[in-house]
């Protein structure tokens, strides 16, 4: 999964994948997870745990799926017309079949909802933050590291 923005107006990270792998096959029968990601410049590390939707070329009555693959490299685009994720490789000179220009039929964009984010920072002195999302809003509180 890359990760290609945020959605504002969802309070969503989105990530795009190819919707022939394994995890939205998952996410069909959980739609939690977690993504992490850690700084090393500033050393902090945030582990948030997610509600997952999946956009595909089935339920984008919006667009988001064209908005973002717009934002794409040709090569980026490319990785969605090889064969499917997972499989043997069988053919070490293949190549991506023809980009026509449109939405690859697999490009997926996943929607991450936060509900819960832990955000450790290793400085002289480590600090810790818990936050989650409750029916009021967000609620924060410090931790022992």
């Amino acid at each position: 999964m890359v990760f290609r923005g945020f959605d504002v107006d969802e309070e969503a990270l989105l990530v795009v994948t190819d919707s022939r792998s394994a995890k939205l096959a998952e996410f069909q029968h959980e739609s939690r997870g977690e993504a992490c990601w850690y700084f090393s410049r500033t050393r902090e590390q945030f582990r948030i745990a997610v509600r997952v939707s999946v956009l595909t070329a089935d339920n984008d009555a919006n667009g988001r799926r064209s908005e973002i693959w717009s934002t794409l490299s040709e090569a980026a685009q490319a990785q969605f017309y090889w064969p499917t994720p997972g499989i043997p490789w069988s053919d070490p000179d293949a190549q991506p079949m023809n980009n026509s220009g449109e939405v690859a039929e697999y490009f997926s964009v996943l929607c991450l909802v936060p509900e819960r984010v832990d955000h450790l920072t290793l400085g002289k002195t480590h600090h810790r933050i818990f936050s989650e999302r409750r029916e009021e809003g967000w609620c924060s509180w410090v931790v022992n590291p």
